[in-house]
């Protein structure tokens, strides 16, 4: 009897440890490769039980587009059963800035005219002389239907580049034009705004003289020419095709020169006049908004700003982006 007892509990033995041996658990190991993005922890799962998705990783410039195993998607709803090694998917973000305004990223906030200043203060790499200013316009201003002439930005008339000004009167004459006058806070040629390409430009001599040192507005009563530019004693409402043009070139200057050690420029919701030196205001910045809506970024705009920034270094980013100019006046 009692080596049948003894026979019998070696049977129940082994059958209670075949029993807890069939019960054990495996510990499974999950890496999470991230490719480039934040690292994210190890996760040890016993087997039969689930992987925790974690928080998504993070990657300047990249959209997460999820968890893969095997060049599939991996199923966080799936039992682990064997290592797994998890990589991340990444596209490429189409909002991220690249290139000139990469040093942008982040900073289409409250931030952004501080941020803007200092990228388009850092690449204005030349600063050109008054005399070479006039070198620049033959450049940029050329006529693309003949390469003899500039076009002037009031009138659009095609004067040849031999009719410089040099002092003489006449009807068919071009000089340098600044959109931003220089008497309203540079009127010195030492300030880097009085030789900035960015607002001069090649003009029909007559007509820059009409236009002086007057506000930008739209003008109800007053005189006009044929070409579509009309002033009273005050106002200059330039013809309909530069308006943006001009308005675009404006809100460069107010962000450029927003330094009141060095120069600081601000739009005025009035009528301006001289301005001392480091301190200057033009109107009419509500106009001005306006026009920039009216009259959008022509291919002719484009191509003025990639000449400009092959010479002087920057850009003009309300070229490139003119809905940036909300960031600028949020409250417009």
């Amino acid at each position: 009897m009692k080596k049948l007892l003894s026979f019998l509990c070696l049977i129940f033995l082994s059958f209670s440890l075949a029993s807890c041996k069939g019960n054990s658990k495996i510990e499974y190991t999950i890496r999470f490769d991230s490719a480039g993005g934040s690292s994210i922890d190890i996760q040890n799962v016993l087997s039969g039980d689930f992987a925790t998705k974690p928080e998504d990783p993070t990657r300047k410039g990249y959209v997460f587009e999820g968890w893969f195993w095997n060049d599939k998607e991996f199923d966080f709803t799936k039992e682990i059963t064997s290592d797994v090694k998890l990589v991340a998917k990444w596209s490429k973000d189409k909002n991220t800035l690249t290139g000139y305004y990469e040093p942008m990223n982040g900073h289409l906030d409250n931030s952004f005219k501080n941020s803007l200043h200092k990228l388009l203060k850092d690449t204005h790499s030349k600063k050109l002389s008054y005399a070479e200013v006039w070198d620049a316009l033959k450049q940029i201003d050329k006529d693309p239907k003949n390469s003899e002439n500039v076009l002037c930005i009031y009138t659009g008339r095609s004067i040849p580049i031999a009719n410089q000004d040099k002092g003489t009167a006449g009807n068919n004459i071009w000089n340098r034009e600044h959109a931003w006058p220089n008497s309203h806070g540079f009127s010195s040629k030492d300030y880097a705004a009085y030789t900035d390409i960015h607002h001069l430009f090649a003009s029909e001599k007559n007509i820059n003289a009409t236009r002086g040192n007057k506000d930008f507005n739209n003008v109800q009563n007053g005189n006009h020419d044929e070409y579509g530019n009309k002033w009273d004693n005050t106002f200059f409402e330039p013809r309909d095709e530069v308006k943006g043009d001009l308005a675009r070139a404006m809100f460069y200057l107010v962000v450029r020169y927003d330094d009141p050690n060095e120069l600081d420029l601000e739009l005025s919701e009035t009528a301006t006049s001289s301005s001392s030196n480091k301190t200057g205001q033009l109107g009419i910045l509500s106009v001005l908004l306006e026009w920039n809506i009216l009259d959008p970024v022509s291919e002719e705009e484009k191509t003025r700003n990639e000449k400009v920034y092959s010479i002087q270094g920057n850009r003009n980013p309300f070229v490139d982006y003119p809905e940036w100019v909300n960031y600028l006046y949020p409250q417009a």
